[in-house]
């Protein structure tokens, strides 16, 4: 065989959404189960100069609790994406600067500005939310009315 696939250089593990979803939701893990140790952390190991090492406990905790799986699921994914964001270039800028890190910071702003895509609960309530619009091409019974109605007011104002 002349070419022989590198599984360790394969695009599909790139952006393995498992690698940040797990990184994260298992920091949070560890840090809740003793929380001595998140403050330690968050005061000695890495500090956040502009941030109360307790604030900056408590914040990291919540964001890598509750934002991962809702990314995961896609429910509101570009509100979730936010805090994570903002944690992984505070994470890049204040901790330790790294590849990732800014990796992890392109995804994020991508579900920012794009949001989850089709296979999420988003878009799931999203189609349920504007199923009562009209197909396209076609046009709902309210328009016809005021299509209708328009038409006889042109009538009105051009007839002498």
């Amino acid at each position: 065989m002349l070419y022989q696939r590198d599984e360790r250089r394969s695009p599909r593990h790139i952006g393995d959404p498992a690698d940040w979803r797990k990184i994260f939701w298992t920091s949070g893990l560890v840090k809740l189960q003793n929380w001595t140790i998140s403050l330690y952390l968050s005061a000695h190991e890495y500090p956040v100069s502009w941030l109360d090492p307790v604030t900056a406990a408590w914040l990291g905790e919540a964001i890598e609790l509750v934002c991962p799986p809702l990314l995961v699921v896609g429910l509101a994914t570009r509100f979730a994406a936010i805090p994570m964001l903002i944690l992984s270039l505070v994470i890049q800028f204040s901790f330790q600067a790294l590849d990732q890190h800014l990796f992890w910071a392109v995804l994020f702003t991508w579900f920012v500005v794009k949001g989850a895509g089709p296979i999420s609960l988003d878009a799931l309530i999203g189609t349920r939310r504007h199923c009562h619009r009209a197909p396209v091409g076609g046009y709902s019974y309210k328009s016809q009315i005021s299509w209708r109605f328009m038409g006889r007011a042109i009538k009105l104002i051009r007839t002498p």
